[in-house]
């Protein structure tokens, strides 16, 4: 999870998820970007990964929702738990360095 501070959607939060299965744990999937309305958080803009391209920064291609643009640095990095795939783990040490 990542807590950005956007001009629009502020505080916006960014949830990196991947599967359970042995082909998907520790890969991204999916980038889901959640923000609160009416006292709960609400998922308003999912992504997906374009797994063709090299990482570090991991591409991602819009697939419903909001479009979030002029992200910048998060403020707060939380891993729930981190990726383990070789490129995908890089990507994720670049957004807490970024927090830091």
């Amino acid at each position: 999870m990542a807590r950005y501070n956007h001009p629009e959607w502020h505080p916006l939060f960014a949830g990196y998820a991947s599967g359970p299965t042995p082909l998907t744990t520790g890969s991204y999937g999916q980038l889901l970007y959640v923000t609160e309305f009416d006292g709960a958080p609400k998922i308003i803009s999912e992504y997906f990964p374009e797994i063709l391209e090299p990482a570090p920064p991991m591409l991602w291609s819009h697939a419903q929702g909001a479009e979030i643009n002029g992200i910048g640095n998060p403020n707060e990095v939380r891993a729930l738990t981190a990726p383990t795939f070789g490129e995908h783990l890089d990507d994720w040490n670049e957004i807490k360095i970024s927090s830091s």
